[in-house]
């Protein structure tokens, strides 16, 4: 957000930044697409390709993507263990990271019912693990705009 902040300060207003593994943010867009063109794949199968997202002013952020039992449910203080991965989308980076670990212990219902409310939050959570996805393994938020599900 701050490296964001400083690159439009500077008169940059086209911009992807990748804060490590896990998050990118973007300000305006790549000169040939009305974003930044980016690619969600299966955190079980890396060679199945989920969706392609466009992204413009705003950032994505995934979690469980890396294998290990390293994000807790603090209520049970055991590892997450039934869900897979969860995208989110949000204005800030800091918020969309913060989301998609979020989302890895929140309930679906819960999850979904943020976005309805917040129209500038989105999500895409995968249950289980399975090599070879089907789109109904998909939970996405309805206001997921600029998403093609490849599935």
């Amino acid at each position: 957000d701050k490296i964001c902040e400083l690159l439009l300060e500077w008169d940059i207003e086209n911009a992807f930044i990748h804060g490590g593994g896990s998050s990118v943010k973007s300000i305006g867009n790549l000169s040939k697409y009305h974003g930044w063109p980016i690619t969600v794949s299966n955190p079980s199968n890396p060679k199945q390709t989920l969706a392609d997202i466009l992204i413009k002013d705003f950032s994505i952020s995934a979690s469980g993507i890396k294998k290990g039992e390293h994000i807790f449910n603090p209520v049970l203080g055991q590892p997450v263990m039934k869900r897979n991965a969860a995208w989110a989308i949000a204005d800030s980076a800091a918020v969309s990271d913060a989301l998609s670990t979020a989302f890895m212990i929140m309930d679906i219902d819960s999850i979904l019912e943020l976005c309805r409310t917040n129209s500038d939050i989105n999500a895409m959570i995968i249950e289980g693990e399975k090599e070879d996805l089907a789109k109904e393994d998909l939970i996405i938020s309805d206001s997921f705009e600029g998403v093609k599900i490849l599935l």
